[in-house]
């Protein structure tokens, strides 16, 4: 008997084109929030390997610990890419220089909401 992945439909509020996660809505996820705030190369590492669909988090950990927040907002617009969502490079590096542990969060919360959804 195999398993079956559990996916879901999109909820009826999901938009393609947006973060459904908000940007200032890190307590939404308070695990995610302190990872991200006392160790954001974790964070990063786990949202890297989400959206590369692989399993190199060691490798991901490494990369963010000497680039830093250069690296999580290429990452920011890998994501949009990848996704098809709106925004811009330019508001992505700012988001990542004000509120970079916030755009972690926000990161992890969307790749988690659209691997469970059933495209």
């Amino acid at each position: 008997m195999q398993a079956q992945a559990q996916m879901t439909t999109a909820p009826a509020d999901f938009q393609a084109n947006q973060f459904n996660a908000s940007l200032l809505g890190c307590l939404a996820d308070p695990q995610k929030s302190i990872i991200a705030c006392c160790c954001p190369c974790v964070q990063f590492a786990r949202n890297a390997e989400q959206l590369a669909g692989d399993d190199k988090c060691l490798r991901y950990f490494a990369y963010y610990c000497l680039a830093g927040v250069g690296l999580g907002w290429i990452w920011r617009v890998n994501l949009r890419e990848k996704h098809g969502i709106d925004g811009t490079v330019t508001a992505d590096f700012c988001i990542h220089c004000c509120c970079h542990c916030c755009a972690l969060v926000q990161e992890g919360r969307e790749l988690e909401t659209r691997a469970s959804i059933k495209h």
